[in-house]
């Protein structure tokens, strides 16, 4: 029992001996980074961090089988390491001590670092069984926290520098409000000058990050843009009435450039097999989508506002004044014809237009339909003001005539807008229908921007119960068909 006691005791005393000649090598090791040496690179700060890793991945293969599993020879090198590197790793990845050209990388290199630790807490956990690992959990702990503060130290003084860059682009822009052509189709600087100002984000957080670091790089881009793109309508709502419809197509085909350039970048991260790559969870991969999207929409949204003050610079500055101005006075009853100078004039437009629009869908869809529903309004209520004294009949006989003209014009455009157009014969009804008839499309007419003013001068006619005058009580069936 004696001679037991005697070798467990040696036993003892030289696995302390062992312990401590191994700590005192650690510290020796661990001693180049240790020092406060506040003016070594940071990259060659972090290389030696690695290389304590490799020292630890190689006491697995080749220390630890050589020593009796009580000795516990790998806890041992890994805690003892992980104790007397926290402090020097919290100090250098400080994000008041790092350059903002330097955070992304270190955020990078945190993750790699961090896959490691993980690792090595694995085969320690083989040795250990259930033994809590409170050392590893710390400096993952510390890792973690680092790595947020250099993330949003980096956001934040970024998404400044960029403001700032895309709002002098916005400014450069207004001092001249020139389009520049290019093969007859106007556009402006701005969807150049503002990804030359973005590709390196772009580029920068493709090369260098993965996962939540990168929604929230790319996050950042995207509120800058929407910062731009705020900034802009309000420039455009200010000063709209002050351009001449060219510069405003060149806004609408800008705006459409911006959208197309910011979805070619976004869709290296955003497909399928990319999302993987960059490591993109679900949920992250869901926000920055919806997010990226909403973007898209709101630079649609901005042509599309664009669009509309084309069609009112059209109306107010040639289809008011130069048009409608004769019609509904007696001119315009004697000359039938007045219909045709409207329709060639629209036609000349709408062909600089659809040449002027690069994108069909602002043409097609926002201004022919904008246009088509902005000139029936406008016919209205130029009739409502200018208060023809004709009667029901010689006025819905004069503005059927016009009524085809307009219909024919919009089907040539390949538009089929019976809607809007059908107000129009809807008005035709009014001005002659009795109260059974008047109720169906009266409440249509109201709806519209003026329509209380237009209905005020329909009912000015009030024709007698069952009097249809002239018009056709078959004719005036059909309207309610279509109209129901």
């Amino acid at each position: 029992k004696i001679a037991n006691n005697d070798i467990e005791t040696m036993q003892n005393k030289v696995k302390q001996e062992i312990l401590e000649w191994i700590s005192g090598s650690i510290l020796t090791a661990t001693s180049m980074v240790t020092d406060d040496n506040k003016d070594e690179p940071v990259q060659q700060f972090l290389a030696k961090m690695d290389n304590f890793m490799e020292d630890l991945q190689l006491v697995t293969t080749h220390i630890h089988p050589c020593f009796p599993p009580k000795y516990k020879i790998l806890p041992f090198y890994i805690d003892n390491y992980l104790k007397i590197l926290t402090a020097p790793l919290m100090n250098r990845l400080d994000a008041n001590m790092v350059k903002t050209q330097e955070r992304l990388s270190i955020v990078s290199w945190i993750d790699r670092f961090t896959r490691k630790i993980e690792d090595l807490r694995s085969k320690r956990s083989l040795v250990v069984g259930d033994e809590e690992d409170t050392r590893g959990q710390e400096v993952l702990g510390h890792l973690s926290d680092q790595k947020e503060a250099l993330l949003r130290s980096y956001v934040d003084t970024c998404a400044e520098k960029i403001q700032t860059w895309v709002d002098n682009i916005l400014d450069e822009e207004m001092k001249t409000c020139k389009e520049v052509m290019v093969n007859d189709v106007p556009h402006t600087h701005m969807p150049q000058d503002l990804f030359t100002t973005l590709n390196h984000q772009f580029d920068t957080a493709q090369e260098k990050l993965k996962g939540h670091a990168l929604v929230q790089v790319l996050q950042m881009i995207l509120k800058c843009m929407d910062g731009f793109r705020q900034k802009l309508q309000q420039r455009v709502d200010e000063k709209w009435k002050n351009w001449s419809d060219l510069y405003l197509c060149a806004l609408i085909n800008s705006c459409h450039d911006i959208s197309e350039k910011l979805k070619e970048r976004m869709d290296v991260f955003l497909l399928d097999d990319n999302a993987e790559l960059y490591n993109l969870e679900h949920g992250d991969k869901e926000k920055l989508y919806d997010d990226y999207d909403s973007k898209l929409c709101a630079f649609t949204n901005l042509a599309t506002l664009c669009v509309r003050y084309v069609v009112q610079l059209m109306m107010d500055q040639t289809i008011k004044p130069k048009l409608f101005d004769t019609y509904f006075t007696k001119e315009w009853f004697e000359s039938p014809e007045l219909i045709q100078s409207w329709e060639k004039t629209l036609d000349e437009f709408f062909q600089d237009y659809e040449k002027w629009m690069c994108e069909r869908y602002f043409f097609q869809n926002i201004f022919v339909k904008v246009s088509c529903v902005e000139m029936v309004e406008e016919y209205l209520v130029t009739m409502a003001r200018k208060k023809p004294k004709y009667s029901a009949q010689e006025l819905t006989e004069r503005i059927q005539l016009d009524s085809q003209v307009m219909d024919a014009f919009y089907k040539k455009w390949d538009m089929d807008l019976k809607e809007s157009l059908m107000k129009i014969q809807h008005v035709t009804v009014l001005l002659q229908a009795d109260s059974g008839f008047r109720a169906v499309f009266e409440q249509n007419i109201r709806d519209m921007r003026n329509g209380k003013e237009i209905m005020e001068f329909i009912d000015t006619f009030r024709p007698s119960e069952g009097a249809l005058g002239g018009l056709d009580k078959i004719f005036i069936s059909q309207i309610i068909r279509k109209a129901k």
